[in-house]
């Protein structure tokens, strides 16, 4: 079997990295058009806005608390939307249980985290729930955008209106979906780290598949990296349709909402 031509096997990362970034930008219009659209001027939104957001926010502390533990660091303080006095939710790392504990590396791979692990988590619903949505197997070099987009709309075709698990979904990838996109902090704390590995991706990448496209480091590490790549695809893709069906659902009415409660929420002027 020849190995695979770099030119191939970065278009294929150029995929993954859309669908990443579709995925965050679902994740933001479900926080902003979803959550924010009911919150209220409480406390974290008020009450009722914080247990809608628990199941995605648990998820989502999970997630920082995973990434600081596999890479060296306790876990001091763990809060979600219904325990946290501001109703945001906190995982605060403790002291390095391991000597090789890197808090660079670990700050950077908690902030990541809520992303993979809420796409997994919407991948293990799907299964247990038994919604019916398409996995993309190993057809992602050709054809990835106009799967994405045909899948979203045979799913919501498909969708049992009459089962009590299409609406139980619903409501778990719209809370999930909401948590997955980093903050604006996880957003600065992971920025350079990723910057960093995708420069050496593509450093090693251009070095063995330009340099030495016949050795055998080229074709195993392009077999192991295609491999990884269709699999980031895959369990991506299914979380892309999960977020888009919700998003379907939730963006229209809850920008209606946010557009007919503004004139309440702007603050009354004071009277001299």
């Amino acid at each position: 079997m020849p190995a695979m031509r770099p030119a191939v096997l970065t278009e294929m990362v150029l995929i993954v990295t859309v669908e990443v970034l579709i995925l965050y930008c679902l994740s933001r219009i479900l926080f902003v058009l979803g959550l924010q659209s009911v919150a209220g001027r409480g406390q974290g939104g008020g009450w009722w806005v914080r247990w809608l957001r628990l199941p995605g926010n648990f998820v989502h502390e999970l997630s920082h608390a995973l990434g600081y533990v596999l890479f060296g660091f306790r876990v001091k303080r763990f809060e979600v939307t219904v325990t946290d006095p501001k109703g945001r939710g906190l995982c605060q790392p403790g002291k390095p249980w391991s000597p090789l504990a890197s808090p660079w590396l670990a700050t950077a791979a908690a902030a990541l985290a809520p992303m993979l692990v809420g796409v997994l988590f919407l991948d293990g619903l799907a299964v247990l729930l038994g919604i019916g949505l398409v996995r993309a197997g190993n057809g992602m070099e050709a054809g990835a955008l106009s799967f994405l987009i045909g899948t979203v709309r045979k799913t919501l075709l498909a969708l049992d209106r009459e089962s009590w698990r299409t609406y139980l979904f619903l409501y778990l990838g719209f809370s999930i979906g909401a948590e997955m996109a980093p903050s604006d902090t996880d957003f600065r704390r992971s920025l350079v780290p990723v910057t960093l590995v995708s420069l050496l991706v593509v450093g090693i990448t251009l070095y063995l598949g330009l340099g030495h496209p016949a050795s055998a480091a080229w074709k195993w590490y392009s077999t192991v990296t295609v491999q990884a790549l269709r699999w980031l695809f895959s369990v991506l893709a299914l979380a892309v349709v999960a977020t888009a069906i919700v998003a379907a659902i939730v963006a229209l009415p809850g920008l209606l909402w946010r557009l007919l409660r503004r004139p309440f929420d702007a603050k009354p002027s004071r009277r001299r």
